[in-house]
C-alpha cells in the first residue's frame, strides 16, 4: 500500500495544510499531475484517493478557487482550444485525430496563459490503437495465455484441440493459463470476448442449462454441485478457491484474488457463439491492482464464427 505516488500525496496533503506557501508544493503537485494516467487515475484507488485529497488541500491553501485568467492551446500551429477568462476550476477539453499529427516529424503542443490569479494545469495524452492480431504476449512477473476449445465430450476427457473458428450454436471452452513468478496480492484478471458471442452464465435461470460431460471412467449420475468437495479437491482445478466468483460483463469477464501464491493456475468459462463473423479478440490481461507494473497479457487473436 506504499508507492511513491501515495507517499508523495500524503506529504503534500500535510504540507498544504501546515505550510501552504511552501516552495516545495509546486514541484510536488507537478510530480503528482505528471503521473496521472490517460484514464484520469493514479494507478489504483488508494493512490488516487490520496492524490485527490492532497490536491484539494493545495487548492484551498493557495486560493486557486478564485482563479481568473485566459489561455489558449494549439498543435503544430493549428488552434485547439481557448478561453478568455473565468473561474480557474472549470475544465476545458479538446481532442484531435491522430491523422492531424506528423507521422515522421516532431509535433508541437503550445499552451499560452494570460495574466491573472490562479494556476493553469494541463494534461495531454496520446492514444494509438494497433491491429489486435499484432499484439504479442507480455510477461512482467505474470505469464498469461488463452486458448479456445470446442466444448464437447473429447475435451472433457482431456483431448482438447485449439480452435480458431467454430459454428453458430456450438459452445466454446475458453481456458486461461496463468503463471506467477512470485506471490501476488490483489490480482485482477480480465478476458475480453469475441464480439458475436456471450458468456454462458449458469447462475441465470434464463441461460441454457445442461449436464457436464462425464469421463468414460465415471459411472452413475453427476454429483450435486458443491463449493468444495474434500473427496476430490482438484475437481475444479488447483487453487480455484483463491479466486472470486467471476463477474460477467457484456464484453468481458473478470476475476480477482486478494492473495495468490506463486505457481500455475487455470481459469475456464463457456462461450456461446451467436452472430457469424470474423472478430478481433483483445488480449486477456492480468495485473496487481496496487502494483500494476506487475502484469502480463496474452496475444491478441482473430476468431471466426461461421454461420
Amino acid at each position: 500500500m506504499s508507492t511513491t505516488i501515495s507517499t508523495s500525496a500524503m506529504v503534500v496533503y500535510a504540507l498544504a495544510q501546515r505550510l501552504p506557501d511552501s516552495p516545495l508544493l509546486a514541484d510536488a503537485v507537478r510530480y503528482l499531475m505528471a503521473h496521472r494516467q490517460a484514464d484520469g487515475i493514479w494507478g489504483s484507488t488508494y493512490s488516487t484517493a490520496w492524490t485527490i485529497l492532497a490536491l484539494g488541500e493545495v487548492i484551498k491553501g493557495t486560493g486557486e478557487l478564485g482563479g481568473d485568467f485566459g489561455f489558449s492551446a494549439n498543435v503544430n500551429g493549428v488552434p485547439l482550444l481557448s478561453r478568455e477568462g473565468g473561474d480557474g476550476y472549470t475544465p476545458v477539453t479538446a481532442e484531435i485525430s491522430i491523422s492531424s499529427l506528423f507521422p515522421t516529424e516532431p509535433n508541437a503542443l503550445r499552451i499560452s496563459r494570460q495574466s491573472g490569479p490562479g494556476s493553469l494545469y494541463y494534461r495531454a495524452a496520446l492514444k494509438v490503437n494497433r491491429p489486435v492480431e499484432d499484439v504479442a504476449p507480455l510477461q512482467r512477473g505474470i505469464s498469461l495465455s488463452r486458448q479456445f476449445y470446442r466444448w464437447d465430450e473429447s475435451c472433457a476427457r482431456g483431448r482438447c484441440v485449439p480452435l480458431e473458428s467454430i459454428e453458430v450454436g456450438e459452445k466454446i471452452r475458453v481456458r486461461l493459463n496463468i503463471t506467477l513468478e512470485n506471490d501476488a496480492y490483489y490480482l485482477m484478471i480480465e478476458d475480453y470476448l469475441p464480439a458475436g458471442s456471450e458468456v454462458l452464465d449458469t447462475s441465470l435461470k434464463t441461460s441454457q442449462q445442461g449436464e457436464d460431460f462425464i469421463p468414460e471412467e465415471s459411472t452413475g449420475e453427476p454429483e450435486q454441485e458443491q463449493l468444495f468437495d474434500p473427496r476430490d479437491p482438484f475437481k475444479d482445478g488447483w487453487g480455484w478457491w483463491f479466486f472470486s466468483t467471476p463477474r460477467i460483463y457484456d464484453d468481458h469477464i473478470a476475476w480477482s484474488a486478494d492473495y495468490l501464491p506463486s505457481g500455475s493456475y487455470v481459469l475456464e468459462f463457456i462461450l456461446v457463439p451467436l452472430q457469424a463473423g470474423e472478430y478481433r479478440v483483445l488480449p486477456a490481461r492480468a495485473w496487481q491492482f496496487y502494483f500494476p507494473e506487475v502484469q502480463g497479457n496474452s496475444a491478441g487473436s482473430v476468431f471466426t464464427i461461421n454461420p
